[in-house]
């Protein structure tokens, strides 16, 4: 009876410890598959993340472009139609629509039941200049010229991309340079100093040549293509008797200030003799040492701002160097105020 009683003992505790090494494993397992789900879940919203970061990564790098260029397109469409005179009664069923962020410049849009103005048969937008200059201070003359005093030149809006070549007039590729504007740009304008182009003893004209022959065999319409020699630089524009040059040294002179007045013609004179003398159209052999001499002679740095000022200030009529002629004219003959072809500013 006795052993009947220990072995019941035996069995029953037997029985409980098995009962809760049952528990604590199945503790365990809970605690593992729990774990192992939560790990899961993170796994899965970590995949869930990166694979929606890269399809929106995918769609942006993909899609964006084109849905840019589409919204281009579609805004200077819109554009040129609110700039157009009404005309009652006109329906378009078909128009045809150039513009220069079409990827190939002649792209057609049907505009179905659209009340349209004028006997339009093609809306042309190649307003579009490409330029091309050696240095820094080419582009605020330009930029002044053609935002700020287009009105006196009577020159209509335009619009323009300013290149600025790295190499400034020593660079070999440089029609490769303009390449990229050829399908946003209808006109191009390549600037040039003749002093340090390499071309001294060819001749301007030679280098002229050979570089708007550069140009048209790039793909550049000739009608719409100029290249610009500016002899020597684009100091031969300043007029250096001018009552603004003047002063812009009085008000930034260091030295003499009190003095300017008086001493800046004799300063002027003593420059340009420095330097060569005079041209024959009475402009100084070497401009930009006479200016760089003279700005010295007061205290004064060169800088680009001086150039942007002077142009802001000085008159354009008047100027009879060759390279501000044709930079004028040309621009008049490309985009006149009155949409005509004659020059509405006579540059004498």
């Amino acid at each position: 009876m006795e052993r009947r009683c220990h072995r019941g003992i035996y069995q029953t505790a037997h029985c409980g410890c098995l009962l809760l090494l049952c528990c604590h494993i199945s503790k365990r397992i809970v605690q593992f598959s729990l774990l192992r789900s939560q790990k899961t879940e993170f796994i899965r919203k970590q995949l869930r993340r990166f694979f929606s970061r890269s399809i929106l990564y995918m769609m942006v790098k993909c899609w964006w472009p084109l849905i840019h260029r589409f919204s281009s397109d579609c805004v200077s469409r819109i554009t040129c139609f609110v700039s157009l005179r009404p005309n009652k009664g006109r329906r378009m069923s078909l128009m045809e629509v150039n513009t220069p962020n079409s990827r190939t410049g002649k792209r057609v849009f049907h505009l179905l039941g659209c009340m349209l103005p004028g006997s339009l048969a093609s809306i042309n937008m190649e307003a579009k200049i490409a330029i091309l200059v050696p240095d820094g201070a080419y582009p605020l003359v330009i930029e002044k010229i053609l935002r700020e005093r287009r009105a006196s030149l009577r020159l209509r809006a335009v619009d323009y991309e300013i290149v600025k070549d790295a190499f400034r007039d020593s660079s070999k590729e440089v029609v490769d340079l303009l390449r990229p504007y050829q399908r946003s740009c209808s006109h191009v304008l390549l600037v040039r100093d003749f002093h340090g182009s390499g071309w001294e003893d060819r001749g301007k004209a030679n280098l002229e040549k050979y570089l708007h022959n550069e140009l048209i065999e790039s793909g550049w319409e000739e009608a719409k293509s100029c290249v610009l020699i500016v002899d020597p630089e684009i100091e031969a524009w300043i007029r250096f008797e001018s009552t603004h040059l003047q002063a812009l040294v009085r008000e930034r002179a260091r030295k003499c200030k009190d003095r300017v007045d008086l001493f800046f013609p004799s300063a002027v004179e003593s420059a340009i003799d420095s330097f060569g003398g005079r041209n024959e159209l009475g402009k100084p052999k070497h401009p930009k040492e006479a200016l760089e001499t003279l700005l010295k002679e007061f205290g004064i740095q060169r800088s680009n701002s001086i150039y942007e000022r002077l142009v802001e200030k000085e008159s354009l009529h008047g100027c009879k160097v060759e390279s501000f002629l044709q930079f004028i004219q040309t621009l008049q003959r490309w985009f006149p105020l009155n949409n005509g072809g004659e020059y509405l500013f006579a540059c004498e």
